[in-house]
């Protein structure tokens, strides 16, 4: 596997699911008619058509880590020194590795491969391109998962980024798309009205309600606008704009 790419595809594709990766994590697919998705691969429990999705909360033991010994600018691969969690293979494997302070930082660079590492080891991960900075060993660095892998339902208190709507019920650890851009339903909390922009709700977990950025709310990030209302708990048709 390599980067994301963009894919049309014809109606119905969006509510295929599949127990294996066919495509990229991320991978858009894009309709006839502009409604685009996203490839995702769920977390640990059914997702819910209608439902606010978002990336697994990353990884608090994955963050700052140091990098174990310098790597020159052109390198193909970065050793990192692990935390408290071990890494499986490949688990960072089409997400990304962020270099936070020091030599090289704010450079981000896709995640190719990795082996498997147990706690407090050296791991040694391989990019699609190459170092742009020399990284030292004061350098430390944030691996971070693809946001299309393990996503979840929107919890009322946000701990990840918003990646979509889903569309139908994909199984635990299987496969699917979710919404993106344009019309779609999606789950209803409190009195929405045509045209007004919405955000995830901090009431209910997976719905949306009106934005009004006063600032007194966790989910303040526009997700669309209403095309037509239901009653709270039912499903409005908004048209989404996450992306």
């Amino acid at each position: 596997m390599s980067f994301p790419t963009d894919i049309y595809g014809a109606e119905g594709e969006q509510w295929e699911t599949y127990s294996d990766q066919r495509h990229v994590l991320g991978t858009r697919l894009v309709l006839q008619d502009g409604r685009t998705f996203r490839f995702v691969e769920n977390g640990g429990t059914l997702l819910v058509a209608g439902n606010v999705i978002q990336a697994e909360a990353p990884g608090a033991n994955f963050d700052e880590l140091a990098v174990a010994s310098a790597a020159a600018a052109g390198a193909e691969t970065v050793t990192v020194t692990l935390g408290s969690s071990a890494a499986t293979v490949d688990l960072f494997a089409e997400g990304y590795l962020f270099v936070e302070d020091d030599a090289g930082e704010s450079f981000l660079y896709p995640v190719r491969s990795h082996p498997a590492a147990g706690t407090s080891s050296s791991l040694v991960v391989t990019i699609w391109n190459s170092i742009q900075v020399a990284l030292t060993t004061s350098s430390t660095v944030l691996l971070l998962k693809s946001l299309y892998k393990d996503v979840i339902q929107m919890p009322t208190t946000g701990t990840g980024d918003i990646v979509g709507v889903a569309v139908s019920p994909i199984a635990a650890d299987e496969y699917g798309w979710i919404q993106t851009h344009g019309p779609c339903g999606v789950l209803t909390d409190g009195t929405l009205v045509i045209g007004q922009h919405i955000r995830a709700s901090d009431g209910v977990a997976g719905a949306v309600e009106p934005l009004d950025r006063d600032g007194t709310h966790e989910n303040e990030a526009e997700l669309g606008r209403v095309i037509s209302v239901s009653a709270t708990t039912e499903q409005s048709l908004c048209y989404l704009t996450i992306e």
